[in-house]
């Protein structure tokens, strides 16, 4: 009877318990995306906690009333979050005891992806479930307005960014580290990017270790989530502006499948027109699968399809355009060999244009495959990477086609030295030294013998970056790069500059480059009391021989590439992020100085973002003020005369007001945005530019 007795009183505990409790899960992993086994979790002040399982997830019911969890691991720094910060399937990143910086900007939802970014350098990351993309047309208008970044809007409706006054051209396009903008034309156009399908986006600023050539590189990290959710989002917005995606997943620890599509339109101006005359719209298809074979292999297959369609009414000019992405992917962690990866792409590029009543039109495709091997002994690692890219590029211009071969074969090789910890606090953090060779063949074939030729080109790039720390409570990085690197010209470019060698000079030559950086950070993080601080002085200098410039043409769409000279462009950035639970500052501030400022067009001499992000009443209001000097452009008329414009400087706010309402499993987000509040409208070739837009967004997301 006493047994009877005693088991009913802690049943009826037990009930209590549950009825006055809350589930909180996740899974823990440190800095190398590694999942930590039988990591400790406790709940305070209730003292209860459980242990993470082979694949870092946890699972624990806590009482309501707990309001702090503390992480521990042997060889890691503890961690204490609150609990209301932690959302399902949050990624808890724990440090080793060697402290390393973090970016300026780091927010982690959804499961992170292994990627082939360097994350122990300077990279920004940006969670595409914050506002910032919510209240925002597509990438390209999401990054400018937060980002020391210049996005060049072009006739066609094109979003092309660039970093410190580099050509859009010297941008490199990564998805889950394998790069998308192989095409005859690498520019990077993200207006037809939005955060569909996407986890988080990373910034690099510089050359990438994998492109040594490149100004800046983004990498899109696919959502792969492992659970059953769906999602819908509608936009609405001036200028007949409208949109919707909606996206879905099934999964679990070990298989998942996710997909979504999307739709958007929006329409331009000619500057003194009551009517629009320019209209754009974009579609997507994506889908992303993910299967886990054991503890150490990943396999990952993606599609996606982008298609743009743009038509100018005045001028007659119209563009066409679709692209499709395969790539398949495995990640495997060897004993032996390390970090692995091997991965496969097929990409192909359908675009049909008319300009001036003319066709100019191509289709690209773009097979590929590579391997990465990266393996860390004692306080060192080494990096290895081939890749092999084949382009076959078919051309229409002007009654002309030219049919193109390129061969793109490269190798990559890089050592990292890796301080050891102090007791001074202060040491070397790193010094990485990386090496690339690169081969590409190409051969082009004129149907009207206009252009009948074979190109090599062989070169060799090299970077090194250096840095030293300093840990204590408030940490100090202070860091130098310096790279010498080539770039090719693109298919594309080659082929323009052959269509206007006519009118301008005759060939393109490689763009050489070298660039110098140095920089000093400061980052202090307060987890008790959430607040963190982190700001970044940097100093810049890239030397041009022979730099590629591209010149608008007769009013159109169509740009022709030229060698313009030898060039300089150097100057400096700061960036100022302070944050708590109810607040978010974030300064950038870039001054350039050019050699030249026609060789660097449409690129201002500086710019300044301010944002201040307010949380109150679950509610985020975010105010946002740009500033940039004065643009230049340079333009060659019918006549074969060359032309220069410029665009007045601009001084204008973007605001935001978004609130997330959550019952259940349902998450509601309503998303106000108004862009360029005070800006007069201007225009690009006779197109209105920085005009007041307003964007209203309703998502919908099921758990």
């Amino acid at each position: 009877m006493k047994n009877i007795r005693f088991n009913l009183i802690r049943l009826f505990l037990i009930i209590i318990t549950f009825a006055d409790s809350k589930n909180v899960e996740g899974k823990i992993k440190n800095q190398d995306d590694d999942f930590l086994t039988n990591a400790n979790v406790i709940s305070l002040p209730s003292g209860v906690g459980t242990q993470s399982d082979n694949w870092g997830y946890f699972s624990l019911s806590i009482p309501n009333n707990d309001e702090y969890l503390i992480f521990s691991f042997i060889g890691y720094l503890s961690d204490t979050i609150l609990v209301k910060k932690i959302l399902p399937y949050n990624n808890i990143i724990l440090k080793k005891n060697v402290i390393q910086m973090e970016a300026l900007n780091v927010k982690a939802k959804g499961e992170r992806i292994k990627n082939s970014m360097q994350d122990n350098e300077l990279v920004s990351y940006i969670n595409m479930d914050g506002e910032m993309m919510r209240s925002s047309f597509d990438l390209g208008d999401g990054l400018q307005s937060n980002y020391p970044i210049f996005m060049n809007e072009t006739v066609s409706g094109a979003k092309n960014i660039s970093f410190r006054g580099l050509g859009s051209e010297e941008l490199i396009l990564y998805y889950d580290g394998v790069r998308i903008n192989n095409f005859s034309n690498s520019t990077v156009d993200l207006s037809r990017y939005s955060s569909l399908g996407l986890d988080e986006i990373q910034l690099m600023f510089g050359n990438t270790e994998n492109s040594l050539s490149s100004s800046g590189a983004i990498n899109l990290v696919p959502k792969i989530l492992k659970k059953n959710t769906f999602s819908f989002n509608q936009k609405f917005g001036t200028y007949d502006y409208g949109g919707y995606d909606t996206y879905g997943s099934i999964g679990n620890k070990k298989v998942s499948l996710n997909s979504g599509f999307s739709d958007v339109q929006f329409k331009q101006r000619y500057q003194g027109s009551y009517r629009d005359e320019v209209i754009t719209s974009y579609n997507k298809k994506i889908m992303n699968t993910s299967m886990k074979v054991d503890s150490r292999l990943l396999i990952k297959m993606m599609i996606f399809e982008n298609g743009k369609k743009y038509v100018d009414r005045r001028a007659n000019d119209s563009l066409d355009l679709l692209n499709n992405h395969f790539i398949f992917k495995l990640d495997n962690e060897n004993k032996i060999l390390g970090d692995i990866s091997f991965y496969g792409s097929s990409q192909e590029c359908e675009e049909i244009g008319i300009v001036n009543l003319k066709e100019n039109s191509k289709s690209d495709l773009s097979n590929g495959f590579g391997m990465k091997i990266k393996r860390k002994i004692n306080h060192s690692s080494f990096g290895l990477s081939i890749e092999q890219n084949r382009i076959k590029s078919n051309h229409i211009f002007y009654d002309d086609k030219i049919s193109a071969n390129r061969n793109q074969y490269s190798i990559n090789f890089n050592i990292e030295l890796i301080g050891q910890k102090k007791i001074s606090k202060v040491g070397i953090r790193n010094i990485k030294i990386m090496f690339n060779q690169e081969e590409i063949d190409d051969s082009f074939i004129s149907q009207n013998n206009l252009f009948n030729e074979n190109k090599f080109w062989k070169n060799n790039n090299s970077k090194i970056f250096a840095s030293i720390i300093d840990n204590n409570v408030w940490k100090k990085l202070l860091f130098i790069t310096y790279s010498s690197s080539n770039r090719v010209p693109s298919i594309d470019e080659i082929i323009k500059n052959k269509i206007g060698a006519f009118l301008l000079n005759d060939g393109l030559l490689n763009e050489k480059k070298s660039m110098f950086e140095f920089g000093y950070k400061i980052h202090r993080n307060d987890t008790e009391k959430l607040k963190s601080v982190n700001t970044t002085f940097k100093i810049f200098s890239y030397q041009y021989i022979d730099k590629i410039k591209h010149i608008y043409y007769d009013d159109s769409i169509l740009m022709i590439p030229v060698n313009y000279g030898n060039e300089k462009i150097s100057g400096y950035e700061f960036a100022l992020n302070i944050k708590n639970q109810d607040f978010i500052l974030n300064a950038f501030y870039v001054n350039h100085f050019f050699s030249d400022q026609m060789a660097f067009q449409l690129y201002p001499k500086d710019m300044l973002r301010l944002s201040l992000q307010l949380k109150y009443l679950k509610t985020f209001f975010k105010l946002i003020y740009r500033k940039e000097s004065q643009k230049f452009l340079t333009s060659l008329n019918s006549e074969n005369n060359l032309s220069y414009s410029s665009l007045d400087g601009i001084q204008t706010f973007d605001l935001a007001i978004d609130k997330k309402i959550k019952y259940r499993m349902l998450d509601l987000g309503l998303n106000f945005s108004a862009k360029n509040l005070n800006s007069p409208n201007q225009e690009l070739i006779g197109v209105s530019v920085y005009d007041r837009r307003y964007v209203f967004s309703i998502s919908l997301l099921i758990m």
